[in-house]
């Protein structure tokens, strides 16, 4: 019965440092680009106003029907992971280019989020 408590001990130190070798990193930028514009047409099935036109590859359209109502905890779980991960972004290696898209890319979340809300 003494053996209980360290055992307990023994598997929750496991537990803890487990978590930190499976912690994911940051998606690469590419990844993290092709995961909005995938959301934004999916949300554009909601409101007309977000998605103009789409020039995009055609499997990128989202494929299945919309539900009757907005899920905006998940569109803004989605947008909330993107923009965690663009925070994670070194910037050190991009180009002149990249580093101007940098801030309009990263203020994409704050501009939708009153509409999910």
């Amino acid at each position: 019965m003494k053996k209980a408590p360290l055992l307990l001990l023994a598997v929750l130190f496991w537990a803890c440092t487990a978590t930190k070798d499976t912690e994911q990193k940051a998606l690469p930028m590419d990844a993290l680009a092709e995961r909005y514009v995938k959301t934004i047409l999916k949300l554009g099935q909601y409101d007309s106003d977000i998605v103009d036109a789409y020039y995009g590859p055609e499997e990128w359209k989202p494929t299945g029907e919309p539900a009757d109502t907005l899920p905006a905890k998940e569109f803004l779980a989605e947008l909330q992971l993107i923009q965690e991960n663009l925070q994670e972004q070194q910037t050190d290696k991009s180009s002149d280019l990249e580093k101007e898209d940098w801030p309009c890319f990263r203020s994409r979340y704050w501009l939708l989020s009153p509409k999910l809300k």
